[in-house]
C-alpha cells in the first residue's frame, strides 16, 4: 500500500486468503477469540446483579465462528482497500525466474511471468511442525479448527500465542499446564510483560512451568493419547471431555479463577520475604526463650 501511494505500479500475489496468518491464524485471529472469553468472563460475574449464563450453553464452536466472521470482515476491507489504491490481486504461488522475475501459477494450472524492479517476499509464517489425521497432538493452525474443548491441556510455548491459548482455554474450563523453555513468558518481549501475564494466568489457575524442553514423541504415536515427562517427573496427558467431566462441570459451574487444587509457584521476591519473616520469626523466638 505504501508504493501504491507513492505512485508505484503493484501487483500482490496471495496463495490462500488475504490477509495471511495474520488474519486468519496469529495475532487478529486470536485477539477475536480473546475477546469472546473476556466477554465470557464478564458475564459469568454478573450473578452480582441477579443476572445468570449458564457455562455449557456457549462456547469454543461459538468463539470459532465468531474468530472467522472477524477475519472475513477484515479480509473484504483490505480487499477494498487495495482495489481503492489500484493494487491488481492475483491468487496463486509464485517462484523466482531471475532477481527481477517471478513466474506466477494460479489454482487453475495457468502460469504467467512478471518482471518487476522491487520484489518483497512476505510469505508469512506457520506452525513449526504438521501434525498428522486424528492426533492428539496439535499445532496452532489446527486448535483454530478443533470443536472440542479438552479437560486437560498441555501448552508448549510461552509465547503471544501460547500465552493467548493458555488464558482462552482455561476460560473455558479447561486444566491448562504452560510449559516455556526460556526463563520468562513472551520471552521475546520485555520482562515487564512477561510478568504482568504470568500474574494474570496464575489467578486464572493455570500451571507455568519454565526452563522445561519438550521434545515431541514419533509422529506416529501421535493419535495416541499424548504423554509426556518433564523435567519434574510429572507427565501431562490431553484428553477430550467425557459426559462425567461435563456433568461435574455444569454443578460446579466452572469459571476462570484461581484453583486451588493447583501447585502455585513461588516467585524470588516472594521467597525472599518469607525467608526474611521466618527469620525475624526464629529470633524472636529466641529473645522470649532467653527471657523466660
Amino acid at each position: 500500500m505504501l508504493g501504491a501511494r507513492a505512485g508505484l505500479r503493484v501487483l500482490v500475489v496471495e496463495k490462500q486468503s488475504l490477509g495471511g496468518t495474520c488474519f486468519h491464524r496469529g495475532c487478529n485471529a486470536i485477539r477475536a477469540l480473546r475477546a469472546c472469553a473476556m466477554h465470557y468472563g464478564a458475564a459469568e460475574g454478573s450473578s452480582r446483579f441477579g443476572l445468570s449464563v449458564d457455562p455449557l450453553e456457549t462456547g469454543w464452536t461459538d468463539w470459532i465462528g465468531t474468530q472467522r466472521r472477524v477475519s472475513a470482515r477484515l479480509t473484504e476491507d483490505l480487499s477494498r482497500t487495495l482495489e481503492s489504491l489500484g493494487i491488481q490481486i492475483r491468487f496463486g504461488t509464485a517462484r523466482f525466474l531471475n532477481p527481477n522475475e517471478v513466474e506466477i501459477s494460479d489454482p487453475y494450472g495457468a502460469r504467467d511471468r512478471v518482471s518487476g524492479q522491487n520484489i518483497i517476499i512476505a510469505t508469512g509464517s506457520r506452525p513449526a511442525f504438521s501434525s498428522v489425521k486424528d492426533s492428539k497432538i496439535l499445532n496452532s493452525d489446527q486448535m483454530l479448527k478443533n470443536v472440542e474443548v479438552p479437560a486437560y491441556l498441555l501448552i508448549i510455548g510461552g509465547g503471544y500465542i501460547g500465552c493467548e491459548f493458555t488464558s482462552i482455554y482455561r476460560t473455558l474450563g479447561a486444566r491448562v499446564t504452560l510449559v516455556e523453555e526460556k526463563d520468562d513468558l513472551l520471552p521475546s518481549w520485555d520482562s515487564v510483560a512477561g510478568d504482568q501475564i504470568w500474574d494474570s494466568l496464575e489467578k486464572q489457575g493455570v500451571t507455568i512451568m519454565l526452563k522445561e524442553k519438550v521434545d515431541l514423541p514419533a509422529p506416529e504415536t501421535w493419535t495416541n493419547r499424548p504423554v509426556f515427562t518433564l523435567g519434574n517427573g510429572t507427565h501431562r496427558v490431553s484428553r477430550p471431555h467425557s459426559d462425567s467431566d461435563r456433568t461435574q462441570a455444569k454443578r460446579r459451574r466452572i469459571r476462570p479463577g484461581f484453583d486451588r487444587s493447583r501447585p502455585r509457584r513461588i516467585r524470588p521476591r516472594e521467597r525472599e520475604a518469607a525467608d526474611s519473616a521466618a527469620k525475624r520469626l526464629r529470633n524472636w523466638r529466641c529473645k522470649w526463650a532467653r527471657v523466660a
